[in-house]
C-alpha cells in the first residue's frame, strides 16, 4: 500500500466505502450508457470529443504540478472524457489537435472512441487525422531548458 502514490491510495481507499448497492446501481448506470452509445454508433463509425476539460497550468516542476495538480483540481474533474470509455468499455485513443492560444507550449488534444472490438476503424480515424495535420510532430518546450 505504502508503494502507491497519495492521489490512488485516495482513490482505492474512498472505494472502499462503496456498498453492494451502489456497485449494483453503477452496473444499471454502466447499461444505460453502454446503450446510449450503441444508439450514437449506429450513427456513426468514430466519436470525437475534447481530450480534456482542464485548462493548463504553467508549472516548473514535476513536484510542483502535483502539488498544484491535487490543490485545485477536485478528483471528479481529473479524468476529462476518459469517463466515457472507463464506464461503458468503447475503445478510445487520444491525438494532440492544437495548441491552447494563451500557452502555446500546452498541447489541445482530441479523444476518438470506436465501437466495441473495432480498434483498426479507430486506429485508420486517428491516422487519416494525423495524416490531414501536423499537430502530433509539434513539441511543447520543456520547463527549465
Amino acid at each position: 500500500w505504502d508503494q502507491f502514490d497519495p492521489q490512488i491510495q485516495r482513490e482505492l481507499g474512498g472505494a472502499m466505502f462503496y456498498t453492494a448497492t451502489d456497485y449494483i446501481k453503477a452496473n444499471r448506470v454502466r447499461t444505460i450508457l453502454q446503450r446510449e452509445m450503441e444508439q450514437v454508433f449506429r450513427r456513426c463509425d468514430v466519436m470525437a470529443v475534447p481530450g480534456s476539460q482542464n485548462r493548463p497550468r504553467e508549472l516548473q516542476s514535476p513536484d510542483e504540478a502535483r502539488a498544484r495538480y491535487d490543490e485545485v483540481t477536485p478528483s471528479t474533474t481529473r479524468r476529462g472524457n476518459t469517463s466515457i470509455g472507463n464506464m461503458t468499455g468503447y475503445p478510445a485513443l487520444v491525438t494532440p489537435c492544437g495548441m491552447f492560444s494563451e500557452s502555446p507550449t500546452f498541447p489541445i488534444t482530441i479523444q476518438l472512441y470506436g465501437r466495441p472490438f473495432d480498434e483498426f476503424t479507430l486506429y485508420r480515424a486517428a491516422y487519416a487525422y494525423e495524416s490531414a495535420t501536423d499537430w502530433h510532430k509539434q513539441r511543447a518546450p520543456l520547463a527549465g531548458g
